[in-house]
């Protein structure tokens, strides 16, 4: 004989406190899968605002460096400019000093000192050889020349005015056979006045 399964209560409260348990279980599952759902949303949104940051950062550094880049580069450049036109402005007027200089000696002096230039410079290239050319700076031509016949020539010796110029402001270069060179230019000779002059000009051009 089969067993018969009895119903306890109503049966419309038991299906409704059936239907009311799946409900809360489903809502319960659903909450679940939201609240995982949104975890996983703002994970990602998260992680994708930390790289948009980063990159952010990374675009303003790299931004910045540029700038910083450029900014030396051009400071570098008008550096070097200044210092460029600094040097030019310094030698031309130190060219103005000594063409003023020149002028201020009369031709007999000047003459003179050339030719007492040319005695030492003679008498010291005569040792290593006895054939000289002297070689006038461009604006000395005549100078030299006249110098030249005031010198008394060791004997044995040969020197003999050079047909071509040297650039400089004034003076002349000696030529010995074998190489020998003695430049008696006057920015030579007078090159430590002249670079005290120098340094006097940028003191008062640049001082602060």
């Amino acid at each position: 004989m089969a067993g018969q399964v009895r119903l306890l209560g109503s049966p419309e409260k038991l299906a409704e406190e059936i239907a009311g348990k799946v409900q809360r279980d489903i809502e319960a599952k659903v909450y679940s899968a939201l609240e995982a759902a949104r975890k996983i949303v703002e994970k990602a949104f998260e992680d994708n605002l930390k790289r948009l940051e980063e990159e952010l950062r990374r675009s303003a550094r790299s931004a910045r460096e540029q700038i910083e880049s450029y900014a030396a580069r051009r400071e570098v450049e008008l550096r070097k400019k200044l210092a460029r036109i600094r040097a030019e402005a310094v030698e031309e007027i130190l060219g103005q000093a000594l063409q003023q200089l020149r002028g201020r000696v009369s031709e007999e002096e000047y003459v003179s000192f050339l030719a007492r230039k040319l005695e030492e410079a003679i008498s010291r290239a005569s040792k290593y050889s006895s054939e000289l050319v002297v070689v006038p700076a461009e604006p000395d031509v005549e100078a030299v020349r006249k110098a030249l016949k005031e010198v008394e020539i060791p004997r044995g010796v040969r020197v003999d005015l050079a047909g071509e110029t040297i650039k400089g402001i004034g003076g002349f270069v000696l030529r010995a056979s074998g190489g020998l060179s003695l430049d008696y230019r006057l920015e030579v000779v007078l090159a430590s006045a002249i670079e005290e002059a120098r340094s006097k000009i940028i003191e008062i051009l640049f001082r602060t």
